[in-house]
């Protein structure tokens, strides 16, 4: 027997649990008498894991989708077909394990007399290992799979149980033993899969039960009358959360597979099936028939649509949609362009249109044609045949045969006397052929060339051509062809699918059976970065450049959710610090995460502080930031509310940066720190905005957030607390999750040994796992088996009140200069002396530390910056050596007064005391003493380090002190 691998690929551990499921599969595919081909392709389907990586270049939504059965992330590419399917793998018992994107095929197209056309590679969606079978799954779009079955009708087609088939596959997958499925998205109980996600919380083991009283008169009040209206039973005293766990419990009953549990205002609660089934039918009989107008090609409102064996009314139809409803009321929506081509195809019936009838009205015919039509129903009636002959007379009778009263009888006898005219174009069908050719080739090329340009090649081409008589093609005119480029302009072939993007139109969907956002709250939550349009300062008047915006947005109640505000580029460590926000803020995490492709949401570190807590990753398509239009639209508001009012904002440099001049750069005019712009924006997105009416919801979204919660549950039993725990797994990994322990040195992280007493009972050679502190880089997070416990770092001198961003900058730039002068070195002997330099983030980017003083003094004061405060030494800061020997101040709070007068005045007395031409032969000493003088004479409240000269090493090229060695670090 083939041994079944557990694959790394899947995520799936090698617990007890895996190893179980693995023998399980082996035993399924013994007791089929899998053949060997069959054996070796499921073995590789479970070693390997998925045969490739999707994508949404289609324009389809990705899902990172975590698998409680497997105990593994899925990577879905469909929101509408994969993972719907997924979530009802996951939930049916008969499923023992499904393996998404199996092994690759090559499957043989064959003609209708058995005779082989061609060949293609083919990979599954899913299989799927039941206790009774092994299913192969396909699932299409269905408008895919009707421009399938135009393409080849031999090989895709619908069976008499109206059911899709792929023969090419099946022929294939049957020689294994497999069986082969095909399923429409439209098929998949869409209703049901968000009743089973909306219920999934109070499914749950670890959900709390309800109380036996509470429970007991929920299901004495609905036993008693049987039919009951959420609503009544919020307005009695019952909460949502308690009438969901009956209905989970099965203790009142709803059909879960028509009714939507998240139309709380629509949703009736029954005592038991029986008297559901009962109650519809009454609903159903005592609504009124809806009458067929016949035909309509167009699908208009109530005509008849046959397909699957059963007929639809239209409702409405949209330009990619229609919106159809059975004959319970039922309403589903459906492609468009599905329906015309399974019309087409024989496979959707709809009612033909009589000749003749149109669709207009009074207010369209003018008073002339409404008098001829008048007179033609005259005629007709009264078979005077002294205006119109009997051959017209009849096509008269003809028209009106449909016609259920005088007023559609007038509408059908109006005639089209107005446009009249010849409508045969004047230029020939070859020269329409070369003006395509010539649009196609010189016009629609990635050369993006104008229409002049292109007149001039089609000119050329006419020389060329003759009419189908021999007689010379003549070009038509620049203003013709100019119309018809027009008409066969291709956006996308001249400018490419983002520009092409851009341009065209946005599609309204009919379709709301996968609401995109969500349900209920805290269910989708939206995050992107942006760079803010503002240039901020320091307290003492530096510029510190541009900041990073990210925020997140729930989709549902269009409520800011979390804020965070930073120097740093959007990564991994910045989205882990939103959800950290998030949790400080709501003490929740969403149920679904919807990003954009970008690499910091795309880490390892993110997906598995997704599995943690249950969260799926949501994948908008590449290039379409429609698909993220609530916080991109959050991003654009608070630019143009909050950021264009503030001085120093930079939105003049986003159209032509070379027009703007020193007079107008808003670099100068630069005021806001980075503490005061986040109180802005907190007041904005979290005071100001909610409180305004959205025009979505009709209210503002404290009040429908409110309302949501009181009818879809609060779920207080799913809440996260802020504590160590999350500040723990927010904090991002070293480079990798796991590292090597000496017990005599600690754990090497990012060039430097960490050490805790902890780590000297580790075996020598074992991994741990080692998380940072963002904020601190002496500090580490080793994961041993007492616990979490905090490392300190060896060589504090080079790691002196940095930030893990300073260090990580310095750590490259020294790594960086080692390449360089190495590179020296080999060309010149001289240079072969090894120089070492201390790793201050001033001696790279003299911002990065105020940039990163900043930010730690904001977030401090939010209590997001230590992740185990009570493990970090209480002198940990005086530990550097270079600090020991200085002497300590005594700290006094300063006056908001004595703060401004802090700010500004120092740096130019300092700069004049730095230029003055009298300290030129001062000794440092004396520097320092008038330094201390000049300043006293200004402040208050100053406190003055001692200078002390740190030790040189060896080979280092002497520099310049700088102005602050001079005066020594005050603060």
């Amino acid at each position: 027997m083939t041994d079944l691998t557990i694959p790394k690929k899947h995520g799936l551990a090698q617990t007890s649990a895996t190893v179980a499921l693995q023998e399980r599969i082996e035993s399924i595919a013994f007791q089929l008498r899998l053949t060997a081909p069959a054996r070796q392709y499921l073995h590789k389907c479970v070693k390997d894991g998925p045969s490739r990586d999707v994508s949404g270049q289609l324009g389809n939504v990705c899902f990172d989708f975590h698998s409680h059965k497997m105990n593994a992330r899925l990577r879905l590419e469909s929101r509408r077909g994969e993972h719907v399917h997924a979530i009802l793998l996951e939930n049916d018992p008969e499923v023992i394990a499904y393996f998404a994107q199996p092994p690759n095929v090559t499957l043989d197209i064959k003609r209708e007399d058995g005779i082989v056309r061609s060949t293609t590679n083919y990979t599954p969606d899913m299989l799927v290992v039941r206790e009774a079978e092994i299913v192969i799954v396909e699932t299409r779009d269905d408008a895919r799979l009707i421009r399938a079955m135009e393409k080849n009708p031999h090989q895709f087609y619908k069976d008499e149980q109206h059911r899709w088939r792929y023969r090419a596959a099946e022929e294939f997958f049957s020689q294994l033993g497999f069986r082969f499925e095909l399923r429409a998205n439209s098929s998949l109980p869409a209703i049901l899969v968000e009743n089973m996600r909306f219920l999934e919380d109070y499914c749950k083991n670890d959900s709390p039960k309800l109380p036996e009283p509470v429970a007991a008169a929920i299901e004495d009040r609905v036993r008693t009358q049987r039919i009951v209206p959420l609503v009544a039973l919020l307005n009695a005293g019952f909460s949502a959360d308690a009438v969901f766990k009956c209905i989970a419990d099965r203790r009142i009953y709803v059909d879960l597979t028509s009714d939507r549990l998240a139309c709380t205002q629509d949703l009736v609660v029954y005592s038991d099936v029986h008297t559901q089934q009962a109650n519809k039918a009454v609903e159903a009989a005592k609504r009124e028939p809806q009458l067929p107008i016949p035909g309509t090609y167009e699908l208009k409102p109530n005509s008849r649509v046959r397909f699957n064996g059963k007929t639809y009314f239209v409702v409405l139809c949209g330009e990619r949609d229609v919106l159809l409803s059975d004959e319970n009321g039922e309403q589903s929506a459906h492609d468009l362009q599905a329906i015309l081509g399974g019309h087409k195809n024989g496979i959707v019936e709809l009612d033909q249109t009589p000749k003749g009838n149109r669709n207009i009205s009074f207010a369209d015919v003018p008073p002339d044609e409404l008098k001829r039509a008048l007179g033609k129903l005259d005629a007709v009636r009264s078979g005077d045949d002294a205006n119109y002959s009997q051959r017209s007379l009849a096509r008269f009778r003809e028209a009106i045969t449909h016609a259920d009263n005088d007023v559609e009888a007038i509408l059908a006898l109006v005639d089209s006397r107005q446009h009249r005219g010849n409508r045969k174009s004047r230029i020939s069908d070859a020269n329409k052929a070369l003006i395509e050719k010539a649009i196609a080739k010189h016009y629609n090329d990635e050369r993006n060339t104008n229409k002049k340009g292109a007149w001039d090649k089609y000119v050329g081409l006419c020389q060329e051509e003759t009419e189908d008589n021999g007689q010379p093609m003549r070009a038509v005119s620049y203003t013709t062809f100019c119309r018809h480029a027009e008409e066969l302009g291709s956006t996308r072939a001249r400018k490419g699918k983002r520009s092409a993007y851009q341009s065209s139109a946005i599609q309204q969907a009919l379709d709301c059976s996968f609401p995109t956002h969500g349900v209920r709250p805290h269910e989708i939550c939206y995050i992107d970065h942006t760079t803010a349009n503002i240039a901020l300062i320091s307290p003492s008047g530096n510029e510190l450049g541009k900041p990073t915006l990210t925020l997140a947005i729930d989709g549902h109640t269009a409520q800011t959710r979390a804020l965070y505000l930073s120097f740093d580029p959007p990564r991994t460590a910045v989205v882990l610090m939103v959800l950290r926000d998030y949790v400080r803020r709501h003490n929740r995490l969403p149920r679904v995460l919807s990003v954009d492709n970008g690499s910091d949401f795309r880490s390892k570190e993110l997906s598995e502080f997704c599995k943690l807590y249950g969260i799926d990753l949501r994948f908008r398509a590449p290039g379409q930031p429609r698909g993220g239009a609530m916080i991109e639209r959050l991003l654009g508001a608070t630019e143009e509310e909050v950021l264009s009012e503030l001085k120093g904002n930079t939105r003049i440099l986003r159209n032509d940066a070379r027009l703007v001049t020193k007079s107008v750069n808003p670099f100068r005019f630069a005021a806001w720190t980075l503490p005061g712009l986040y109180a802005v924006l907190e007041h904005y997105l979290f005071i100001e905005r909610p409180g305004r009416p959205h025009p979505a919801l009709g209210v503002t979204p404290n009040e429908f957030e409110a309302r949501r919660l009181n009818e879809t549950g609060v779920r207080e039993f799913k809440g996260v607390k802020f504590d160590e725990n999350i500040m723990l797994l927010t904090s991002p990994h070293a480079g990798r999750p796991f590292h090597k322990v000496d017990p005599q040195r600690g754990v090497w992280v990012d060039g430097l040994w960490y050490q805790h007493p902890a780590l000297r009972k580790v075996r020598k050679g074992s991994k741990v796992e080692v998380r940072v502190e963002p904020w601190n880089a002496k500090v580490v997070y080793v994961q041993v088996a007492q616990g979490w416990v905090a490392a300190i770092g060896n060589d504090r001198r080079w790691l002196y009140r940095n930030t893990r961003r300073e260090m990580e900058l310095a750590l490259r730039t020294e790594r960086r200069n080692a390449k360089r002068e190495a590179a020296r070195a080999q060309v010149n002997p001289a240079l072969r002396t090894h120089r070492q330099k201390a790793w201050q983030p001033i001696d790279f980017d003299p911002r990065l530390a105020l940039m990163q003083a900043e930010m730690r003094h904001l977030y401090d004061s939010k209590g997001m910056t230590l992740a185990l405060p009570k493990e970090i030494p209480a002198d940990l800061e005086r530990s550097d050596p270079a600090v020991d020997t200085l002497t300590p101040p005594t700290f006094r709070a300063l006056t908001n007064s004595q703060i401004d007068q802090l700010e500004r005045p120092l740096e130019p007395r300092l700069s004049e005391l730095d230029n003055c031409p009298a300290t030129a032969s001062m000794s440092d000493d004396e520097i320092e003493t008038a330094a201390a003088a000049v300043i006293a004479s200004d402040m208050t409240v100053i406190e003055v380090y001692e200078v002390v000269e740190p030790a040189i090493p060896a080979g280092t090229p002497a520099r310049a002190p700088s102005l602050l060695q001079k005066i020594g670090r005050f603060r």
